[in-house]
């Protein structure tokens, strides 16, 4: 039996299914976690909440503030503290969100949603500051067409940046209008802000089918960077422009080399990197500093930028400080498959190292990718090393699985302090532990 996720199934499905049924679609039936993978523990429950309705989107301010947007087509304002729900808004219709994001001061949310719109709301009040069909004005007599909106950031406390199909919009809020409209070669499959050191240059990112274009402040298409791959996810860092795949794969551009060599064109990506454990692209996130980027997978692994290096009897190549070390660290678990990872924020003397994942068991998981010690290991034959695919491999340190201790669906990871992270399941529990 196959699964499709939420997006790929057609809105007119969605609409006929929800006119037999009152209630979203039920989550699959709980199963135990498997008792052949026993609990290393370590973490303790700093709240469980229950939205009522099952989980679609989570996402986090800049502080403590929390949006959980549910099947209902609700957004629910959570206190990342303690778990009390704050404010509710319920006006936004029948079509839950597809992406939701804060703005940088945390006043308003922007969602998305399948019938093309994209909708402002104020985080203190819970009510519809404005909505905006993402579309282009029809001809005379004609009805404007609208694609699912299904991706969205927000660049600043004043605007955000929308797209659907392969129509980009620009709204300023504070403004009520339209800044700028952009329209891809193929439909967009994922947005990212640039850098503040970046950020008089390009404003944002946006990847599709072909590559990824850099859009400046003004609206205008700056750069095309080329890709052959089917891309899936998109980070930025400091210095480095990632791109994911559906294979697994991760294309780097470096990003500062080329602003500051004045070189920023050249389309093909400066590196490529493969963990040859089963990465699958849909989740990817930079280490706050930049010295490591996480991917998820069968088994979710760890590229480091640290130019620690360490010894490898396979090891063909070095990574300099900030540049990747063509090795992966994977995270070695045998249950289930990594859906999601998450770089927990720095502390005020030390980098963030710990990377939490969760399963689609629902079990959350911390590492220690940068810590030592590290085993050495590869795909390959030992007896042809000269052909070995080198890895290292790193061990997990604590776990917790979902309260019911049955294996639920898990729809969002988030670190809500230096210690806290937290997990949002379908059934639309939200639960935090303290690592």
């Amino acid at each position: 039996q196959v699964t499709l996720p939420r997006r790929m199934v057609p809105k007119a499905v969605r609409d006929a299914f929800r006119r037999t049924s009152s209630a979203a679609p039920a989550p699959a039936p709980a199963q135990k976690t498997s008792p052949a993978n026993p609990r290393i523990g370590g973490l303790d429950i700093v709240f469980h909440a229950q939205l009522g309705e099952p989980l679609c989107e989570l996402t986090k301010a800049q502080g403590s503030l929390l949006a959980a947007a549910t099947w209902d087509g609700a957004i629910t304002f959570v206190d990342g503290t303690n778990g009390e729900f704050k404010v509710r808004c319920g006006v936004l219709g029948e079509d839950p969100p597809n992406a939701i994001a804060f703005s940088s001061d945390s006043t308003w949310l922007v969602c998305c949603s399948d019938d093309g719109y994209a909708r402002v709301i104020s985080s203190d009040a819970g009510s519809l500051v404005l909505e905006h069909a993402i579309a282009e004005e029809p001809e005379p007599g004609k009805r404007r067409r609208l694609a699912a909106a299904e991706h969205a950031i927000t660049l600043d406390s004043t605007s955000f940046v929308a797209a659907a199909g392969r129509l980009i919009h620009t709204y300023g809020v504070s403004q009520g209008k339209l800044q700028h409209a952009l329209t891809m070669d193929a439909n967009v499959r994922s947005l990212c802000c640039a850098p503040s050191s970046m950020a008089s240059f390009w404003a944002y990112a946006a990847a599709y089918q072909g590559g990824v274009q850099l859009v400046s402040p003004s609206g205008d298409g700056i750069c095309k960077l080329s890709s052959g791959r089917p891309l899936r996810s998109l980070a930025m860092s400091d210095e480095w422009l990632a791109l994911a795949a559906f294979d697994g794969t991760v294309e780097l551009w470096d990003m500062a080399r080329r602003a500051a060599t004045a070189s920023p064109h050249r389309p093909e990506a400066d590196r490529s990197l493969q963990a040859y454990c089963r990465s699958d692209g849909a989740s990817l996130q930079w280490r706050a500093d930049g010295g490591g980027l996480a991917v998820s997978g069968k088994r979710a692994s760890v590229f480091d930028f640290t130019g620690a290096n360490p010894k490898h009897p396979y090891r063909k190549d070095h990574g300099a400080l900030g540049q990747p070390d063509p090795l992966p660290r994977v995270c070695m678990e045998d249950g289930s498959h990594q859906q999601l990872v998450a770089w927990a924020p720095p502390d005020t003397d030390t980098p963030a190292t710990r990377l939490a994942t969760v399963g689609k068991d629902g079990v959350v998981r911390i590492w220690q990718p940068h810590g030592m010690p590290l085993r050495k290991g590869g795909q390959g034959d030992p007896a042809q090393p000269q052909r070995m695919k080198a890895q290292f491999y790193t061990f997990l340190k604590n776990d917790a699985a979902h309260p019911t201790g049955d294996a639920v669906e898990p729809r969002a990871l988030v670190w809500l302090g230096e210690a806290v992270v937290a997990v949002g399941y379908e059934t639309g529990d939200l639960v935090a532990w303290r690592h």
